[in-house]
């Protein structure tokens, strides 16, 4: 079954931009209640996931999104969603030179002035 992916930094260390308890309930409360539910959906619903490859089995399933039940689809999306966002977050501002295309780091700095404080 699908766990949660333990984060990589404490829940205040993206202070100021986005609060402890912001993180929290989002890691804590939805993050959570997305992979029980989603958990829950994947056995009542008899969804078949390759224990090889649980990730790319659960994308596959996500694919073909009409085939499956609200409870599954709601709670596989959130899952997923959750997943990439506390993935993709980093108290480190200069992570994204790390793994942006310069073309990436152009549009953010064209669009939203220097990522830089």
């Amino acid at each position: 079954m699908f766990v949660r992916k333990p984060l990589s930094y404490e829940l205040f260390d993206l202070r100021p931009f986005i609060d402890s308890e912001t993180m929290d309930e989002h890691y804590n409360v939805h993050y959570k209640k997305y992979t029980e539910n989603m958990n829950k959906a994947i056995l009542d619903d008899n969804i078949q996931i390759d224990a090889a490859n649980p990730m790319g089995s659960l994308i596959s399933q996500l694919k073909n999104i009409d085939e499956y039940s609200t409870e599954f689809r709601n709670n596989a999306g959130g899952y997923v969603n959750h997943m990439i966002y506390f993935e993709n977050m980093s108290p480190n501002n200069n992570d994204y030179e790390t793994y942006a295309s310069e073309d990436l780091k152009n549009l953010i700095d064209m669009n939203f002035g220097s990522y830089e404080k």
